[in-house]
């Protein structure tokens, strides 16, 4: 270990004859250090100085301990996970000084998921070299849209075709007073030019009005990743940001807000449930269920929303979360093969299964070349 670093988000705290590590209850640790000679060895541990440089910073107060003994400290220190790392892997990194200091917290965090400390850079370059299409630029919508930017990623298409108004602004906070009037993918473009000039924002100021145009949109930018943060048309807006992911083998998640619920879902084609499971999971097992889904399906709905910027950013905070599992595959996403509710007068988390359907097309291969599956959406019961 060249440059050795006690991770900087960790605390360090001598008391009694112990030294204590981190906060966190799972990966705290404490350890028997009478003389302080292990903290002194570890405060020396920033990531810019090397073992022997630590080994004369403490000499004078040890003057017994050698570099040996030095060296044996750091290693049964890095030997516990998610303390230590080496710095020098930094400068193997395809981050350049700038993004590895921009993002710093950001790396800090994806630590936690790094017991060595030897992937979060290339986590990091997973996430900004990531191409995003975010359908819905309301409350959800905007807080996403934030955190994909303050995450670095790299390009984000919004598709809308709204309108900034008054009552937006309770929860819609990429907008200002003086955005009301405005087209909301011109003002998003504004803001989040202000706030990251990084990240190439492509408004798409439009309609969607079939599986066709998400599909098209998909391609045109060979995206990555799908997050549908709309809620219209009702239901048909998932059925059709389903169909265009399968054909493109796109993850994607869906989400939105009910009364005093959040929910959504994140789908990996070929590998989980997807949107038609759901759909057939309905049919095959809630007969009672039906005729209402299927009223929705042809006359649709349009009550006032009712989102709190609170509400948003939650939900719209777990989605990000399962994003960066599924892009980074740090962890397997939360909503993975289920629906996952939150409810806000009882903060009670709760989810809904959503099993893979055998008769389901997701089962299907890929399909090449372009193709469309005509029949995807021809029976669901």
């Amino acid at each position: 270990m060249k440059y050795p670093l006690v991770r900087k988000h960790l605390i360090m705290v001598p008391f009694g004859q112990k030294l204590s590590i981190g906060t966190t209850p799972n990966t705290a640790i404490e350890i028997e250090d009478p003389d302080r000679l292990i903290y002194s060895v570890l405060s020396k541990c920033n990531g810019e100085t090397t073992v022997e440089e630590i080994h004369n910073n403490i000499i004078e107060d040890f003057p017994s301990i050698s570099i040996d003994d030095v060296k044996d400290i750091i290693k049964q220190v890095a030997d516990m996970p998610y303390i230590m790392e080496d710095a020098e892997l930094a400068n193997h990194s395809n981050l350049n000084e700038y993004y590895r200091e921009r993002h710093s917290r950001n790396i800090n965090f994806l630590s936690n998921f790094d017991p060595k400390g030897t992937q979060k850079y290339e986590y990091m370059e997973k996430i900004i070299n990531t191409t995003v299409i975010l359908i819905g630029l309301g409350g959800v919508g905007s807080s996403i849209l934030y955190n994909l930017a303050s995450l670095g990623v790299k390009k984000v298409i919004g598709i809308d075709y709204d309108t900034v108004d008054l009552s937006n602004l309770n929860r819609q906070i990429l907008y200002r007073e003086k955005h009301i009037g405005m087209n909301k993918t011109d003002a998003a473009s504004e803001t989040i030019r202000e706030f990251n000039s990084d990240v190439e924002f492509i408004p798409e100021y439009r309609k969607l009005s079939g599986y066709e145009d998400i599909l098209n949109i998909i391609k045109t930018h060979n995206a990555d990743f799908v997050i549908c943060a709309a809620d219209k048309p009702p239901l048909w807006i998932y059925r059709w940001t389903n169909q265009a992911c399968l054909e493109t083998n796109t993850p994607w998640i869906y989400g939105g807000n009910s009364e005093t619920t959040s929910y959504f879902q994140t789908i990996i084609p070929f590998e989980s449930a997807c949107y038609q499971c759901k759909e057939k999971y309905i049919y095959a097992n809630f007969p009672e269920a039906v005729e209402k889904y299927e009223s929705i399906l042809e006359g649709g709905y349009d009550a006032q929303n009712n989102c709190l910027t609170a509400s948003s950013n939650v939900l719209g905070s777990f989605v990000i979360f399962d994003f960066i599992r599924t892009r980074t595959g740090i962890e397997k996403p939360l909503s993975i093969n289920k629906l996952t509710y939150f409810d806000y007068k009882t903060y009670k988390i709760d989810s809904e299964s959503v099993p893979i359907m055998e008769t389901c097309s997701c089962h299907d291969m890929p399909l090449k070349g372009g193709e469309t599956n005509e029949n995807h959406y021809q029976s669901t019961k």
